[in-house]
């Protein structure tokens, strides 16, 4: 990425400058390994659009033992930590995958989903989740794949589209 041109209003107001003769660009973007995201950050102390790359988040805090995850979990969503309250679920797998499942493939998995509520739980006010489909179940499109083309199959009303709405209450 090219520095940025600063412009200042008051000593913590900064924008980069974009004119007729300057602008600050990226470079091309390049999609990281399967399994990894790619981040560019910018920050007061002169990053600006740096790239760095990491691994799949849920993945890397199950790696973690119990404790580093209560710890992990503690930091983003408790009083002591940062509060986040608002967590995007997707619904199975999605484009950060490392590979296609369903929403639920562990077997006799009556919790369904351990850290949502270890991380409501660090929390003395609410926490908002907003679910996100990267798909329907396979078996629920017309392509009957996780992958490629392909609709809900039925039409509106049908067993389909209501198992696909209960989907999303579930």
């Amino acid at each position: 990425a090219r520095p940025c041109s600063p412009k200042y209003f008051g000593r913590d107001a900064m924008v980069c400058v974009c004119n007729a003769t300057y602008c600050d660009t990226l470079d091309p973007v390049v999609l990281p390994a399967p399994g990894t995201y790619v981040k560019y950050e910018s920050s007061k102390v002169g990053k600006r659009m740096e790239r760095s790359e990491g691994n799949a988040a849920a993945l890397n805090v199950f790696s973690l033992p119990e404790a580093a995850q209560d710890h992990l979990l503690r930091s983003y969503f408790s009083e002591e930590g940062l509060e986040y309250n608002l967590v995007r679920l997707p619904m199975a797998s999605c484009d950060f995958s490392l590979h296609a499942y369903t929403y639920d493939d562990v077997p006799f998995d009556y919790e369904l989903l351990p850290l949502l509520p270890r991380a409501a739980a660090m929390r003395t006010r609410p926490l908002s989740l907003c679910a996100s489909p990267w798909t329907s179940p396979a078996w629920m499109k017309t392509s009957e794949s996780f992958v490629g083309k392909g609709t809900l199959k039925g039409q509106a009303g049908d067993k389909y589209h209501k198992t696909w709405a209960n989907y999303f209450v579930r």
